[in-house]
């Protein structure tokens, strides 16, 4: 009997090891959702989950029903030490479960709420002092009337006594009167001393005001707001000396007074990113932004142009000289831009170092081949490329114009004064593999020896790691005649995308190409797709971390900051 037992317990460890191996391999390829409600349902499957989980997953956020959090709190109460505890949440209003607060208060590090109303102001304040290691706190609209201010002004909403950990603070709409609105951000700030980051999207002015009331802005670190009119720029100005900033993002510029350039000249030594996602209105008179003579530390400039083509005599950037007044720069953004904004206007010298990465993002139509040639002239070196809604003309061009890219978002459209006949139009799939329409006869044939491409193709892209493409929704034309949709099908990724060799990264919405040219493709290029997604999305690894190929890929917001 002796005997037996060290045998039995040598088969037990096996056992359970090789069932380990068997979830962990079933783990691997779940998706998100589906290895979070495993994990809930089945406490016993946690030894496998939880170490994949922490290794694959940065930041993993639950966005939680009332009906839901029950749920939570029972597996964190049954699953023992093995339980991942979440720390970043999501809910629609604080939530009335005290149960939550008790069993998950300690480890919320991250906590987003849809709404403030009014009735929820107690449940708030009684979470925020039983979460002590909250860091990030985020609010999307917030919304208080009159009968607000006995909720936030009784005895038994000990906001004067919260000292908390926040340093990030996120409010992007404001749905309150002035004063009820300053009473609640002037509580809130004093109780965040620690206070480094904070992002809002209106009514700028009450939040700046009170930032600088209750001093947390000498401790500001990050500051993003959403818009910027002459008002905040005078509460800047006014205060400049109180802000050391380092990294500054503007949502919507409407105003580049002086006052612009005053606030950065004081900030000029701290700053190391600076972003303004869109230039709102004309700016006549001036010279547009500014920059100061020297900002030693700024890494990263991005400017949005306007999304519309300016007339060629609207100023929208001063002259920038990057090796003199931006030496330590590594990351260049610029986006927005129409036909008639021309770069050497802007640009007065790029500088020779190879470190810089350069992006550009075009605003749709209008651009010609020459401009593309220009642009490459420009930026020998680009490395970050988005291009709007173009010609298939324009598009080919890119291949031999910028060489160097590693990143690439591309659109295709036809513009509104493009001959309606379609003879000489250009196919997602010809530009991609530079076949003539000869050459694309042969394809469609599935021909072995289709013959050299008759122009540049995808492949010249030799350092290419990630690529998105949009096909085109093609305006009607002017007799009502509406042209079918273009998209990548079979040839385009046989023949091209197949054979860039760098490939970590393919987006394409819109495409007609089978799945087993799809499973080819992943096999050739080592990829994996993501069968969540409603257009085709490969990867290299099947947890990828890739939202999109840079800043430039998506619409702007004002809470659209990770540098």
């Amino acid at each position: 009997m002796n005997m037996d037992k060290p045998e039995s317990a040598r088969y037990k460890i096996t056992e359970a090891l090789e069932i380990d191996l068997l979830l962990e391999n079933i783990f691997k390829y779940l998706k998100l959702k589906d290895i979070a409600i495993c994990r809930i349902i089945n406490r016993h499957w946690c030894s496998v989950a939880t170490p994949l989980m922490k290794e694959m997953i940065s930041q993993f956020t639950l966005n939680f029903a009332q009906s839901d959090i029950t749920k939570y709190c029972d597996y964190v109460s049954t699953s023992g030490s093995d339980c991942v505890k979440y720390s970043n949440f999501k809910f629609y209003q604080p939530p009335i479960e005290s149960e939550f607060l008790e069993k998950c208060g300690e480890h919320v590090t991250s906590l987003t709420f849809q709404y403030i109303y009014r009735n929820s102001l107690e449940s708030l304040t009684q979470i925020l002092t039983q979460t002590p290691n909250l860091a990030k706190f985020e609010i999307v609209r917030l919304s208080l009337d009159y009968r607000s201010t006995p909720t936030i002004l009784q005895d038994n909403v000990p906001w004067d006594k919260l000292v908390m950990q926040i340093r990030t603070i996120s409010i992007t709409a404001f749905d309150t009167s002035e004063e009820l609105g300053q009473e609640f951000l002037l509580r809130l700030f004093r109780a965040c001393p620690n206070l480094k980051e904070a992002i809002t999207g209106a009514n700028n002015a009450s939040f700046l005001h009170q930032l600088l009331f209750t001093e947390r802005a000498a401790n500001l670190s990050h500051l993003s707001l959403g818009h910027v009119d002459g008002q905040i720029l005078e509460i800047l100005c006014t205060n400049k000396d109180q802000f050391h900033l380092k990294f500054l993002k503007i949502g919507q510029l409407l105003a580049v007074e002086g006052k612009l350039l005053e606030f950065l000249q004081v900030q000029a030594n701290s700053l190391e990113s600076f972003i303004v996602c869109e230039l709102w209105s004309d700016f006549p008179h001036t010279n547009g932004i500014t920059f100061p003579e020297r900002m030693p530390n700024l890494k990263l400039l991005r400017i949005g142009l306007k999304r519309w083509d300016a007339p060629y005599w609207e100023a929208l950037m001063a002259p920038l000289n990057i090796p003199r007044q931006l030496p330590a720069l590594q990351k260049l953004l610029i986006s927005g831009c129409g036909k008639h904004q021309f770069f050497d206007i802007h640009i007065r010298k790029l500088g020779s170092g190879g470190a810089l990465r350069v992006g550009i993002g075009t605003s749709g139509g209008g651009l010609l081949p020459p401009d593309v040639q220009k642009l490459g002239r420009l930026f020998p070196n680009l490395t970050e490329l988005s291009v709007g809604y173009q010609s298939g003309h324009v598009l080919r061009e890119i291949w031999t114009a910028f060489p160097g890219l590693e990143s690439c978002t591309l659109s295709v459209g036809l513009d509104k004064i493009c001959n309606i006949d379609t003879t000489g139009f250009l196919k997602l799939d010809e530009i991609l593999t530079g076949f003539s329409k000869k050459e694309m006869k042969r394809a469609k044939k599935m021909c072995r020896d289709v013959g050299k491409p008759r122009f540049e193709s995808i492949t010249n892209l030799k350092n290419l790691r990630e690529l998105t493409l949009h096909y085109g929704p093609f305006r009607n034309r002017p007799p009502g005649r509406r042209l079918s949709d273009d998209c990548v099908t079979d040839i385009g990724a046989f023949y091209a995308l197949q054979k860039l060799e760098s490939l970590k990264y393919l987006a394409i919405r819109g495409h007609n190409i089978s799945q087993r040219v799809v499973d080819e493709l992943c096999r050739v290029r080592e990829l994996h797709q993501d069968t969540s997604c409603s257009h085709l999305r490969l990867t290299s690894h099947p947890r990828s971390r890739y939202d999109s190929p840079h800043p430039m890929c998506t619409e702007d917001d004002v809470n659209y900051v990770r540098t």
